[in-house]
């Protein structure tokens, strides 16, 4: 299950997530957190949904199917995230969480999330992994670190398609308690608009299939790879298999 924005252009947000996992054999259900105006160029205004209407809609889903693992993206801000990941926990306890920290759209300066606290980061020791990209894991996560000691429980996947702009790899970073792993793919064109909505959701979908996280980040990589080069506007095609 995913929770996140209504993209009207389907490159991001939950129609992105629900493409991702119907193309990796996992069916997908999606319940809105927002309904954002934009096309997949430029973001205009983002319409939040009540947190209660967000509860409703997860617990019809939860009573009806199997729910193996949730992705969450968009959010207005710490406070209902938290709400919700707390929700979650009493209602689907086993459960892992993938959390896909979205600052602002790619395409505008537009805030989500905003300023995010030390105290809410340490917060986020229930949720399984984290998927930031390096600029948001700068910003959210990096000054948490000291002299390499990692100081969560949770596992951090930093998405590293921002950097190393006209190099011929990607490197990615998952970092776990039990260490740090470089995970490094073909880099196969330019910028794709929902990029981190795909990956996360690749992630989940590989996770729901029951691949240890190591191996789900790794293949979630190559997908993403692989939708980044199916097209050379900024939406993407999910017409393949991996």
């Amino acid at each position: 299950m995913t929770i996140g924005g209504f993209d009207p252009s389907g490159g991001a947000g939950v129609l992105a997530d629900i493409k991702t996992m119907e193309a990796l054999n996992v069916q997908g259900l999606a319940v809105l957190s927002a309904r954002t105006i934009q096309t997949e160029d430029k973001f205009y205004d983002c319409l939040w949904e009540r947190v209660s209407q967000i509860f409703s809609a997860v617990k019809i889903l939860a009573e009806r199917y199997p729910i193996q693992v949730v992705k969450i993206g968009i959010m207005p801000s710490a406070v209902p995230l938290m709400r919700i990941i707390r929700y979650l926990h009493e209602l689907l306890p086993n459960v892992p969480l993938v959390i896909d920290p979205v600052m602002r759209p790619s395409t505008s300066d537009y805030s989500f999330i905003g300023t995010v606290t030390a105290n809410f980061l340490k917060l986020l020791t229930p949720i399984d992994l984290l998927t930031p990209n390096s600029i948001e894991f700068r910003t959210l996560f990096q000054p948490l670190f000291h002299r390499d000691e990692y100081p969560f429980t949770t596992n951090i996947l930093v998405t590293g398609g921002h950097d190393g702009i006209g190099t011929p790899y990607v490197t990615d970073v998952l970092y776990t308690p039990q260490g740090k792993y470089e995970l490094q793919a073909p880099r196969l064109g330019g910028a794709k608009h929902g990029t981190g909505c795909v990956y996360s959701s690749a992630v989940a979908s590989y996770l729901a299939l029951g691949l240890k996280l190591l191996e789900a980040c790794q293949r979630a990589q190559t997908y993403v790879a692989q939708y980044i080069a199916s097209s050379p506007t900024l939406l993407g095609r999910h017409s393949f298999n991996c």
